[in-house]
């Protein structure tokens, strides 16, 4: 078996990894291509030492062969060169606007979420009451990266989408009812780029829940305040589902020394408040856009 060995040859594969095409003769090829596939049924390569050593005596294992090698029969088609297709796409506009918006499912309204989230140019978007569980298919949205927590009993589920222009990753923490993203280098004014922590909440509704809305925004301002402490410069954004009117947010922060400054939202002409711009100052569940942002170091 040793001597129908012809020739040893390196190849630097199209992927990079080393290999080595060992050349033998036909007589020979056969059977030993036989023995690899058998091997192959017990879904592990074999070795070189291993297919070969029944055929070696034992001086000739012990010489600097790479035995240790794993063994495949050669596949023409793995050393083909793949061209990488081309694709003559316009860039997109920059996204700057900030949405969000009670879906009410997600699934039966994916085409217009991704609809709006292009037409209104939306950089980062909020989506609470997505109703798509941990066993569901998940929440892709091209051209966005998306943060979800699940719909569970008790809980409608919500998600954060950012541009995926944008560089950004979740912080993790025990909150389901709170995402917190952080995005690196966003040029929210236009001209300076900037770290922007991201907090969607999704607080639960009605009168029974006052209590938990009132615990759950002391919990949100204990995180806003470690951010700033750690990173006083970085910009801070809130949004979401607060189920509470715009006076009663602001009172809230206020009680609560909160370092969060409330925003006016505004309504759109696909919410059934179909005047755009319009401001909305009671408890709703449509979408809104951010209208302004106010200098200081967070907003909400």
């Amino acid at each position: 078996m040793y001597e129908s060995i012809l020739k040893v040859t390196v190849v630097q594969h199209v992927s990079g990894r080393p290999r080595a095409d060992l050349w033998i003769r036909r007589e020979i090829g056969e059977g030993l291509k036989r023995t690899i596939t058998l091997a192959f049924r017990g879904e592990q390569r074999p070795t070189v030492r291993t297919v070969l050593k029944r055929f070696l005596p034992k001086k000739k294992r012990d010489s600097a062969f790479p035995w240790y090698w794993r063994m495949d029969y050669f596949r023409p088609w793995r050393d083909r060169m793949v061209k990488p297709r081309t694709v003559n796409a316009e860039p997109r506009e920059v996204y700057q606007a900030i949405a969000t918006w009670n879906v009410n499912g997600y699934h039966a309204k994916s085409e217009l979420i991704a609809d709006m989230l292009n037409r209104e140019k939306v950089a980062v978007g909020a989506l609470q009451e997505t109703l798509v569980a941990a066993t569901s298919s998940p929440i892709r949205i091209k051209g966005f990266v998306t943060y979800s927590s699940p719909w569970e009993e008790g809980f409608r589920g919500h998600a954060v989408v950012v541009d995926d222009r944008l560089s950004s990753y979740r912080i993790p923490h025990d909150e389901k009812w709170l995402i917190h993203v952080k995005i690196s280098n966003w040029r929210l004014d236009g001209t300076n780029p900037q770290f922007v922590h991201v907090f969607a909440v999704y607080f639960p509704s009605g009168g029974n829940f006052r209590r938990a809305r009132t615990a759950k925004m002391r919990r949100l301002n204990e995180m806003v305040d470690k951010v700033l402490r750690k990173h006083p410069s970085d910009m801070v954004l809130a949004l979401g589902d607060w189920n509470m009117s715009f006076s009663d947010i602001s009172n809230r922060l206020f009680t609560t020394r909160s370092r969060l400054i409330a925003l006016q939202t505004s309504g759109s002409n696909i919410s059934r408040f179909p005047v755009r711009g319009a401001p909305l100052n009671s408890e709703h569940d449509q979408l809104r856009e951010v209208t302004e942002l106010l200098p200081g170091s967070g907003r909400c």
